[in-house]
């Protein structure tokens, strides 16, 4: 909202209560999770710092496709110096669903790979 003193949702057309009825507690709440922020733990660790250089080491190969690291567009990238040794490639996949418990509202998945790590581990 933005706001830590609003009582109702700013959407006119909402206008909906921010609290259940009687109560400071709120009718709903959303988890946030610091993508930024996650990498940079693990970051901190030593063991899995060296599991992020997977593409920094990747043998590229023109015969063979065998990651996203093979392709020419990846390639370009690097000679262009678009993406550097200590970049990291995050793939990203969103999805919207509704709950079929609540089917007044709908929810959004997003589900992230880190495209560094060796597709072994």
């Amino acid at each position: 909202m933005g706001d830590d003193q609003a009582v109702f949702c700013p959407n006119q057309e909402c206008r909906a209560s921010r609290y259940k009825t009687g109560t400071t507690s709120p009718r709903a709440q959303m988890a946030c999770v610091s993508i930024g922020k996650s990498l940079t733990q693990m970051l901190l660790d030593d063991d899995t710092r060296e599991l992020f250089k997977y593409k920094n080491n990747f043998d590229f190969n023109n015969e063979q496709l065998v990651d996203i690291f093979s392709g020419e567009n990846y390639k370009h990238l690097r000679d262009e110096k678009i993406v550097g040794d200590n970049d990291i490639c995050i793939v990203m996949y969103v999805d919207g669903f509704q709950n079929k418990h609540k089917p007044d509202s709908s929810q959004t998945m997003i589900h992230s790979i880190i495209m560094n790590l060796d597709p072994s581990i």
